[in-house]
C-alpha cells in the first residue's frame, strides 16, 4: 500500500513507502492498545470484588472484614435492586483499614461478601453480627440459580425471632459445596454503626459460646 501526501508548498503529490506507513502503525496500534488496557483497568478496579472469603475442609470459623466491602446510603432509601447496581459499578469500597466501626452515622450501610465452600463437609454456617446494638439488619443470600434469601434482625425484633436465642444477632447460612454465595448485609441503626461480621461452623459456634 502507499500513501499520498501534498508536498509542503508545492501542491504536488509524494509518495509515503509503505514500510513507514506500516511501522507508524505499529507504534499507533501498540500505543493505542496500551492506553486502552490502563484505562480498563482503573476503570474496573474499584468495581471488583474482594476475594471470596473460602471455607476449606479445616477452617470453622472466619471474620469477614478482609473479604468486604461496603456501600453507605445517606438517606437510607436504596433498596436491593439499586444496590446491586451500585456494587456493580464500583460504588461499594473496601473497609478503612479492615477497620469494621463508623461511629454514629445517617442512613444505611451495605456490605458485600462472597463466600465460597471450596472444602468444608459442613454447608450449614452461622453469621454472627459481634455488636448488640444494631437496630435493623438485612441479609440477602443470592445463590447460582438465583435464588434470594432474606432475613431480618436487630435489637428492634423480638429476640425470639432469632435464629439462635443468643445475646447478638445471627443467620444460619447454606453454603453448599463448591458453590459462591453472593452476600449483601444491610445495617441501619440509631447507635453506633458497628458491623464486626464473623462465620462460625455448628461446632466453633457452640465452643466459643461456652467461654
Amino acid at each position: 500500500l502507499t500513501r499520498l501526501d501534498l508536498a509542503p508548498g508545492a501542491g504536488a503529490i509524494r509518495q509515503r513507502p509503505a514500510h513507514i506507513q506500516g511501522d507508524g502503525m505499529k507504534w499507533f496500534d501498540k500505543g493505542f492498545l496500551y492506553c486502552l488496557l490502563a484505562m480498563l483497568c482503573m476503570a474496573a478496579g474499584p468495581a471488583l470484588g474482594q476475594a471470596p472469603l473460602q471455607l476449606t475442609a479445616t477452617s470453622s470459623e472466619h471474620t469477614l472484614a478482609a473479604h468486604t466491602r461496603y456501600y453507605h446510603d445517606p438517606a437510607g432509601k436504596d433498596g436491593l435492586a439499586s444496590v446491586r447496581q451500585h456494587l456493580a459499578s464500583g460504588k461499594f469500597h473496601p473497609l478503612p483499614d479492615g477497620n469494621t466501626s463508623f461511629g454514629f452515622q445517617d442512613g444505611a450501610y451495605w456490605f458485600h461478601a462472597d463466600l465460597l465452600n471450596t472444602g468444608s463437609p459442613d454447608r450449614k454456617w452461622l453469621l454472627v453480627q459481634e455488636y448488640a446494638l444494631s437496630d435493623r439488619i438485612d441479609l440477602y443470600a443470592t445463590y447460582a440459580d438465583g435464588r434470594v434469601l432474606h432475613h431480618a434482625g436487630g435489637d428492634h425484633l423480638p429476640f425470639d425471632q432469632r435464629n439462635i436465642r443468643y445475646r447478638h444477632p445471627n443467620f444460619w447460612l447454606d453454603l453448599p459445596p463448591g458453590e459462591t454465595v453472593n452476600l449483601l448485609v444491610r445495617v441501619q441503626s440509631e447507635s453506633s454503626m458497628q458491623v464486626p461480621l464473623r462465620l462460625y461452623s455448628p461446632v466453633a459456634f457452640i465452643e466459643q459460646s461456652r467461654d
